[in-house]
C-alpha cells in the first residue's frame, strides 16, 4: 500500500530564488573552450556518451504529470542556460536563446519495470539516449515510475557541452527543497575559471603523456547501457580520512582495491591510469552553470596494500596534481587549440577522453549539504553518473546524499557483469572502513 503523505501544490510551490524571468529574450553566449571541446566530440557514434545524469529517489507514491510540470517550470523556468540551443554556424558555434521556451516541453512520465532491477534498466536506458545540441536545448528530465508502489524517482539528464556534472547535481537540488535557502545563481554568466602559469601549462604536459600500451578493458562499445551503484557509510568513509585527505581520496583508494579484487593480476594492465575530474572554478557565492570541471589523472595504488596505505598513496598523487595545477592547466591547453578551431581542438578532447590519457573515469561532485524533501516527502537518496570511457566503455560518480555515498558504476552492456563485479568489490572494500 502507498503511504498517505501530504499532497503537493498545484502550482508546484514557491520556486527558490533565481535570476529574472528572461524567456522572451533571444540572448546566449559563446562556446566557452570545454563547452567547444565536448561538441567536437559528438560526430557519431559519440554523442551518447556524453550524457550527464543524476537523480533523486523519493518516498511515496508519485504526482501526476501536470504537478509535476508545475514544480519543474515554477523552479527552473527563470535558468537562462536551460533554453540554450547550438545555433548552427560556420565560424565558432555559439549557443542561443530560444524564445518563449517553456521546460515543460522536455519534461516526460516514465514507468520502469517493478523491483530494483527495473528502475536500474530504466534509468541505463535513459542515459543511454542521444541529447542533440541543435534545435532544442540539450537536457531532459524524466518522472520514474511503477518499479515501487511507494517510491518514485526523479532524473535529470544534461549534455556535457551544455554543462558538467556539478551544475547538472543543482539543477536537481533546484527541483527539491532543502533545510536552508538555494544558493542565489549568476544568470547566464559562465563559470570563471582560475588562471594558469606558463610553468604549469609544461607541467600539465609533461604529466600527460601517453600511456604505453592499451588497457585490457579496451574494446568497442555496443549500443545498449547498464547501471548500477554501491551505497557506503559516509561517517565511516569520513573517519578514514588520513591527514589532509579528502572524501575523495578515500573513495579513490576504495575503488582501487575494487579494480584489483575484480580483476585480480590483470589489474595493473587493465587500469593504468584514472581520470579524476575537477572543479576548477573560482570560488564565489554565486552559482554558476556550465562547464568548469577538466581532468587530471593518477596511477592508482593497485595490489595488496592496505586501506590506508591506499588512502595515504592516493592523497600524495592528487595532492600533487592540484598543487600542480594539472586541471586547470587542460582547460588552458584546450583554450589554445579552441581558439585555431575544431580540428585543431577534436584531437586533443578525443585524447583527453581516451585510453592514451586514462582507462577509466571516476568523477566526484560534492554531496549536497543537509537534508532535502520534495513537498514534505522524504528524500531516500541522491545518485549520480559521468560520461563514458570511449576506450573501456565504463564511468564511475561519488555522490550521496545526508549519511549515505554512493558510488554509480555506468558501463555498456558488454561489460555489465564487470560492472556489477566491480560495485559489489566496492562494497567489499568498504566493509574494511574502520
Amino acid at each position: 500500500m502507498a503511504r498517505r503523505l501530504p499532497a503537493l501544490p498545484k502550482n508546484g510551490g514557491p520556486p527558490p530564488p533565481a535570476e529574472p524571468d528572461r524567456r522572451g529574450e533571444r540572448g546566449g553566449r559563446r562556446l566557452s573552450p570545454l563547452d567547444m571541446a565536448f561538441w567536437s566530440l559528438t560526430a557519431p557514434p559519440a554523442p551518447d556518451l556524453l550524457t550527464f545524469g543524476f537523480w533523486a529517489r523519493i518516498e511515496g507514491s508519485p504526482p501526476a504529470l501536470n504537478e509535476f510540470i508545475g514544480t519543474v517550470r515554477g523552479r527552473l523556468a527563470p535558468l537562462e542556460i536551460l533554453r540554450y540551443s547550438l545555433a548552427p554556424s560556420g565560424g565558432r558555434p555559439q549557443w542561443i536563446g530560444l524564445p518563449g521556451f517553456d521546460p515543460a516541453e522536455h519534461v516526460s512520465a516514465v514507468v520502469a519495470a517493478p523491483g530494483e532491477s527495473g528502475l536500474r534498466a530504466r534509468l541505463a536506458e535513459l542515459l543511454g539516449q542521444s541529447l542533440p545540441l541543435c534545435g532544442r536545448p540539450p537536457w531532459r528530465i524524466d518522472l520514474v515510475e511503477g518499479y515501487s508502489e511507494d517510491e518514485f524517482t526523479v532524473l535529470v539528464r544534461t549534455h556535457h557541452a551544455l554543462m558538467d556534472g556539478i551544475s547538472n547535481a543543482h539543477l536537481l537540488q533546484r527541483l527539491l527543497d532543502r533545510d536552508g535557502a538555494q544558493p542565489p545563481h549568476a544568470g547566464g554568466t559562465a563559470p570563471t575559471l582560475r588562471p594558469v602559469t606558463g610553468k604549469e601549462r609544461l607541467a600539465a604536459a609533461g604529466a600527460s603523456l601517453p600511456s604505453i600500451g592499451r588497457s585490457s578493458l579496451a574494446g568497442p562499445l555496443d549500443q545498449g547501457r547498464h547501471l548500477t551503484w554501491a551505497t557506503l557509510p559516509r561517517a565511516a568513509m569520513e573517519r578514514a580520512r588520513s591527514r589532509g585527505a579528502t572524501l575523495n581520496d578515500v573513495y579513490l583508494a576504495l575503488v582501487a582495491g575494487a579494480l584489483s579484487r575484480t580483476c585480480g593480476p590483470d589489474a595493473a594492465r587493465a587500469v593504468r591510469h584514472i581520470s579524476v575530474p575537477s572543479d576548477v572554478r573560482v570560488p564565489g557565492a554565486l552559482v554558476r552553470l556550465g562547464n568548469g570541471a577538466s581532468p587530471f589523472r593518477i596511477v592508482p595504488p593497485l595490489g595488496r596494500h592496505r586501506l590506508d596505505e591506499r588512502i595515504r598513496m592516493v592523497s600524495e598523487r592528487t595532492g600533487h596534481a592540484k598543487r600542480g595545477g594539472f586541471a586547470a592547466a587542460g582547460v588552458a591547453n584546450s583554450a589554445m587549440a579552441a581558439a585555431r578551431g575544431k580540428r585543431f581542438l577534436a584531437p586533443v578532447a578525443r585524447y583527453v577522453m581516451g585510453g592514451a590519457y586514462a582507462d577509466l573515469i571516476c568523477s566526484n561532485t560534492p554531496i549536497p549539504p543537509g537534508t532535502h524533501t520534495w513537498h514534505g516527502r522524504a528524500v531516500l537518496g541522491i545518485y549520480g553518473t559521468t560520461v563514458l570511457s570511449p576506450s573501456t566503455g565504463l564511468g564511475l560518480m561519488l555522490h550521496g546524499h545526508g549519511p549515505d555515498v554512493t558510488v554509480s558504476v555506468y558501463a555498456d552492456s558488454r561489460r555489465a557483469r564487470f560492472a556489477d563485479r566491480l560495485a559489489g568489490a566496492i562494497t567489499e572494500e568498504a566493509a574494511a572502513l574502520p
